[in-house]
């Protein structure tokens, strides 16, 4: 029979000695991972990062730096002073690569062999004296390559910046050939001017070759202006090109064929001197096609537009001596007509002027009016008989001349009618103004007489005071102008003078003695109706009296204001009783 705790105590000890042994032998399997795997993959890796590291620099040294290196081999063919710097480069060079970077890789190939044989205890021996030789080997190559670069850097920087200038040439060709349709008149100038500014290149080139960087910077300013003016004269000349190949020439073609359809219709048009004028403009299109040819555009533009102008100006005269000659058919005859009925009509004028100074005085302002409209007149005669020469000329005149001087004639003319017809009414005046006058100072004498009367009636020394005095130059002025009337000639100016103010000052006088004599009435008539009740009540009868008072003064209107005042207290039952 088996004892519980025996079995119980050889259990546990048996699950230790399981866990021990599990323990030793993963640490078996971790030192084995290490040593095989772990410490390989680190080996490994650091080996890498030391063979890029040499790549890279093996690259720069025999790429780069070789480049370099013979760079100056060739700038010391044309310039003896890089023979000696090419020579202590090309050592330098060529002891860096015989010497460091042999070593180097002959450090990174056993490296990378102890790595492969798994020899990492060794390795780990050679792997600090291999990144020192690696390390070694940069200082040296980084050194060279920073001297080289010092040497060749100012021809990297005079070829960098021709790249943009040639970038910039090679947009503007782009451009150019792409409106060479358009240019065709200036393809050999831009040839020729292309050709200059690759010669300026080659010779930038050939200073860079031989190291002449600063000749050859010189030349950039020279080669940058070039290409900016050619980019200038690019946007410009299409337009140009095609106003002296195409419009202008059009244009010229036109106007001669709009002259000679002219010329045949019989207008005259020789004071527009147009073939000589076309003849100028053509000798000038040519300089100026001359210039555009040589890229001399200054004023250019401004020169084109002026002969275009003149030539549109050509067609606008041409327009004007068509619209002159409908104007001149359609008026002539009409002028020529007033012109003549003008003539006659200053005749009679003069025919009646004699009759008229019999029977009236013509006034200072019109006495001198017949010499000035004779003197229109003889400016009219002028003026026609200049036309009559324009007309029946040998040699024809422009219609636009003849219709100028033809409204000139009838402008002279319309002046002389608008004179006659002006002294004609003022003449017609005289006898409206006679007749006038004379129904004036009769109809004026009744109604003078009538208020003459009034003031006599009224008789009261105030009011004969106030127009005595104004009835006799009423009287007066109607004696004036009775006498003048009766005496000839009659002095029209006298006569009017004087009816002018009996119209104005006279009547206003005889209508204040006619307002005058109704409220006097009205006046008198209130002063009598409160007459009735004055003795009987003191303060009515007070009022009264001074109303009677204003009355003798000839101060009807308040007189009669006062006595209605009393009334109209009387009526609403004021007063004071005696």
């Amino acid at each position: 029979m088996i004892n519980i705790p025996t079995v119980i105590l050889l259990g546990t000890t048996g699950i230790v000695l399981i866990a021990i042994g599990a323990a030793l032998i993963l640490g078996a399997v971790i030192f084995l991972l290490y040593k095989f795997v772990i410490v390989r993959h680190v080996a490994r890796k650091q080996v890498r990062e030391l063979e890029r590291r040499f790549e890279y620099l093996h690259a720069l040294l025999i790429g780069q730096d070789a480049q370099y290196v013979k760079r100056l081999e060739i700038i010391s063919r044309t310039n003896l002073l890089y023979v000696e710097l090419h020579t202590q480069y090309l050592k330098r060079f060529k002891e860096l690569r015989d010497r460091f970077d042999a070593q180097a890789q002959n450090t990174i190939n056993g490296l990378k062999d102890l790595v492969d044989e798994g020899k990492y205890k060794a390795l780990k021996v050679a792997y600090p004296e291999g990144k020192g030789i690696i390390e070694t080997y940069e200082k040296h190559v980084n050194t060279l390559n920073s001297d080289l670069i010092s040497v060749v850097k100012p021809e990297e920087e005079a070829r960098q910046a021709s790249l943009s200038l040639k970038e910039e040439l090679r947009r503007i060709k782009q451009d150019y050939y792409s409106k060479q349709g358009d240019l065709q008149l200036v393809i050999s100038s831009f040839d020729a001017v292309y050709e200059y500014i690759d010669g300026l290149f080659d010779e930038f080139e050939q200073f860079v070759e031989s190291a002449q960087y600063d000749d050859a910077n010189l030349l950039l300013p020279q080669i940058s202006k070039a290409i900016k003016e050619v980019g200038r004269v690019l946007n410009k000349l299409p337009n140009l090109c095609a106003l002296v190949t195409t419009v202008i020439p059009d244009k010229i073609a036109s106007l001669m064929n709009a002259y000679e359809e002219m010329a045949d219709a019989k207008y005259p048009l020789h004071h527009l001197i147009v073939k000589n004028n076309i003849y100028d403009m053509n000798r000038e299109l040519e300089v100026l096609t001359k210039k555009i040819k040589s890229f001399e555009l200054n004023n250019v533009n401004d020169s084109l537009d002026n002969i275009i102008a003149r030539i549109d100006e050509y067609f606008i005269l041409f327009e004007e001596e068509r619209k002159a000659r409908v104007i001149f058919d359609a008026e002539c005859e009409d002028i020529y007509v007033v012109v003549n009925t003008l003539e006659k009509k200053f005749i009679r004028l003069c025919n009646t002027i004699p009759e008229v100074k019999k029977i009236y005085v013509i006034s200072s302002g019109y006495a001198n009016r017949v010499n000035e409209i004779q003197s229109e007149i003889n400016k009219v005669g002028a003026t026609k008989r200049s036309l009559d020469t324009f007309i029946h000329s040998s040699t024809k005149q422009p219609y636009s001349i003849l219709v100028g001087k033809m409204h000139e004639l009838r402008d002279e003319s319309n002046l002389a009618l608008s004179m006659m017809e002006d002294f004609q009414i003022y003449l017609d005046s005289l006898k409206a103004t006679a007749e006038g006058a004379y129904e004036l100072i009769y109809n004026f004498y009744h109604r003078v007489k009538k208020a003459e009367k009034i003031v006599r009636d009224i008789s009261l020394d105030k009011f004969t005071e106030k127009y005595g005095e104004s009835l006799d130059k009423i009287y007066g002025a109607l004696n004036t102008v009775n006498e003048v009337l009766n005496i000839l000639p009659i002095d029209i100016g006298t006569v009017t003078k004087n009816t002018e103010w009996l119209s104005d000052e006279g009547d206003k006088v005889i209508n204040e003695i006619e307002s005058e004599n109704n409220m006097m009435s009205l006046a008198e008539s209130a002063i009598l109706y409160a007459n009735r009740d004055r003795q009987h009540l003191s303060d009515i009868h007070h009022l009264v009296l001074q109303s009677e008072a204003h009355f003798y003064e000839a101060n009807f209107e308040k007189a009669y204001v006062d006595t209605s005042n009393a009334l109209r207290k009387l009526r609403q039952g004021g007063g004071t009783s005696n």
